[in-house]
């Protein structure tokens, strides 16, 4: 089983452009999630970026190569057959999806949903802030997410609504949500404007490199 995680990101934020670039623990934001995972992650076997093919996105890119990653490049839309494509090429049977909004995805809770996969299509945890978790499902579940998408959506709603599948009633696809225990879901660390950029600096800046969850979640409270 190979298990590849894939780190999304792209300039054109409406909220707060170019927020890829934006300086995060001394690197590109981005960049600073890429390599916390690989740095971190025991069961993540390849990290890669994705962008699409908009000119404003070749500094993703370059940044992406220039540190010994690679960043697979598709046009605007069209996110699962993106993640599928990639994970095909790169041979992998299970999918973790990034978003490059969120810098401070942790390794340690990837690590677990990869170790309570199982037998389902599908994990994610609940009770986390927003923005430190992922989904991760199988790469053959996702082309049966494409296929329902084909069937019932058209081609530009299908990448914004796909999801939405695995928490459909009678779907039929196995999903499994782990619960923290206790629920922090009513803090977000989800940068998405520039309140948030200020407000996600004091927190990384309060932390070590190799923090866990639960460190985050202590300064969150404090």
């Amino acid at each position: 089983m190979s298990n590849i995680a894939i780190v999304t990101s792209r300039m054109e934020s409406s909220r707060l452009p170019g927020k890829a670039m934006l300086s995060f623990g001394g690197k590109p934001m981005f960049l600073y999630i890429i390599d916390r995972i690989y740095k971190y992650s025991k069961l993540i076997d390849k990290i890669v970026g994705c962008t699409t093919t908009t000119k404003i996105n070749n500094i993703i890119s370059d940044i992406t190569y220039d540190n010994n990653y690679k960043c697979y490049r598709e046009p605007p839309g069209y996110l699962i057959q993106k993640m599928l494509n990639i994970a095909t090429i790169e041979g992998a049977d299970t999918i973790v999806r990034i978003t490059g909004d969120n810098p401070f995805t942790c390794p340690f809770v990837l690590d677990r949903l990869l170790q309570n996969l199982g037998d389902y299509d599908y994990i994610r945890m609940g009770g986390l802030p927003i923005g430190v978790t992922a989904e991760v499902f199988r790469t053959k579940t996702l082309l049966r997410v494409l296929e329902r998408c084909y069937s019932n959506y058209d081609t530009s709603q299908q990448c914004s609504d796909a999801f939405t599948f695995f928490y459909t009633k009678n779907s039929n696809f196995n999903v499994k949500v782990l619960e923290m225990g206790n629920d922090f879901s009513n803090y977000s660390v989800t940068v998405d404007t520039l309140f948030d950029y200020v407000k996600a600096i004091n927190i990384v800046n309060k932390l070590n490199i190799d923090y866990t969850v639960e460190d985050l979640i202590e300064v969150l409270i404090s």
